[in-house]
């Protein structure tokens, strides 16, 4: 069965990763599969990870030649986020390299993204290390094979987790955004990080949601200087799905719209921009089934 898919493009290439495993008994390990022509055909599953070790939850990243794939590891003695770099377009050698040191607590759901010019890789992932979750960070210089900088976002004072991460695009390129869910405010609430100096300077946090049921499971992007996040939301009683338009960067204030409007479960968010436009889809159960649903920004 599978256990976390991701894909990721550059180019014509796409690369897509999964954590599968064949026997119910058999441990789970990182497969990762490729189209060189946009997605009109595609090779054959390849294994990254064949060991006797769980590993799970992938997450990847494309640009140029490299492919960056993050996952929860356990085959260092605890659940830990390793980073692996496959060059020559998914073909090439294959580096690997540790990138949380929990050592005590869990360290699990990663999530990456690469600097539009490719020289960095930015990581970020829930850990449990001080009794409850919060969420750290940590870039990779030289795309992917240089030096390793970690910092810890949150501080306790509830738990913090699910996040996901995005880098300006366009315009000034300095920062990084990461979208998270945050309990500290005695409920399930949407919270978003800006981070100046590529990842290593000022960080400011800006409440997304305001909701008398859940808000979970926020993703994000960014076009120009507008980042977007969505996610889900109990409040009316059913799950709906919101997107927060945030300008300037991440901190103007921000804009609210009910995506969903099915009088069933609305879930599992995601989002992309393309062209300047947020493209959003989610699973939908409205129709009596399960169905993926997509919304573009007007």
């Amino acid at each position: 069965g599978s256990n976390g898919i991701a894909i990721a493009a550059s180019g014509n290439y796409f690369h897509i990763v999964k954590s599968w495993r064949k026997l119910p008994d058999e441990d789970h390990d990182i497969h990762y599969l490729r189209s060189t022509d946009g997605g009109a055909s595609f090779g054959s599953w390849v294994p990254l990870t064949n060991d006797s070790f769980e590993t799970r939850v992938p997450d990847i990243g494309a640009y140029g030649s490299d492919v960056h794939v993050v996952y929860t590891d356990l085959s260092l003695g605890n659940w830990e986020i390793v980073y692996l770099k496959i060059q020559d377009y998914g073909t090439g050698a294959i580096s690997s390299r540790r990138v949380s040191f929990t050592e005590t607590g869990v360290s699990y759901k990663p999530q990456l993204a690469v600097s539009p010019d490719g020289t960095l890789v930015h990581i970020v992932y829930t850990d449990t290390y001080s009794g409850v979750s919060d969420i750290y960070y940590t870039r990779l210089e030289g795309s992917g094979s240089g030096a390793l900088s970690l910092r810890k976002l949150t501080q306790g004072g509830g738990s913090s987790r699910y996040p996901d991460i995005a880098v300006s695009q366009s315009g000034d390129l300095q920062y990084v955004f990461i979208s998270y869910i945050s309990d500290s405010l005695g409920n399930d609430e949407v919270m978003l990080k800006r981070l100046t100096g590529f990842g290593l300077g000022e960080e400011k946090t800006l409440r997304l949601s305001y909701s008398d049921g859940a808000s979970v499971f926020p993703r994000i992007a960014t076009a120009g200087e507008n980042v977007y996040v969505v996610y889900a939301d109990l409040t009316p009683g059913h799950w709906v799905v919101f997107s927060k338009k945030i300008p300037n960067y991440g901190f103007a204030g921000f804009l609210t719209k009910l995506v969903s409007f099915g009088l069933g479960n609305s879930e599992l968010p995601d989002i992309v921009c393309l062209a300047g436009k947020a493209h959003t889809i989610w699973s939908d159960d409205s129709s009596g089934n399960y169905e993926i649903l997509y919304k573009s920004e007007i």
